[in-house]
């Protein structure tokens, strides 16, 4: 089971980052909801992608707020790997691209190429798992 979720969370620190802890350990939670809930032996959970300026562009939003609960999530996350559960690590993937801001259109949702890199790197997991 794939799970690659969180990344819209992340996104609301912009607007409010006073509640940034909150909205980091919300979507920790969720994600050990659907690990909890989910009929399912074997996880590869991915980590937040980079956030791009480019997302905030329109937006009087504070970019760095969001980039900073990313990272913290995403520590979070790494911390949920054991026998069951692969860490997909989206960042260290994506920032090995040389022209980064061409994984996304909107800044913030990757785009076929992105996804093409993580597939990438998920088979070579798998491939290395069995």
């Amino acid at each position: 089971t794939l799970l690659f979720v969180g990344a819209n969370d992340i996104r609301i620190v912009a607007s409010f980052p006073d509640q940034e802890r909150k909205i980091v350990n919300d979507a920790l939670s969720n994600i050990l909801n659907l690990i909890r809930k989910i009929d399912s032996n074997f996880f590869i959970v991915c980590t937040i992608p980079p956030i791009f300026e480019l997302s905030y562009r329109d937006y009087a939003l504070d970019y760095q707020a969001s980039d900073f609960a990313r990272q913290k999530l995403n520590e979070k996350i790494r911390s949920l790997s054991d026998k069951n559960v692969l860490i997909l690590d989206t960042t260290k993937i994506l920032n090995k691209y040389k022209k980064l801001r061409e994984l996304s259109s909107d800044g913030l949702h990757i785009n076929e190429r992105g996804y093409e890199l993580l597939n990438e790197r998920m088979l070579s997991l798998l491939t290395e798992r069995d």
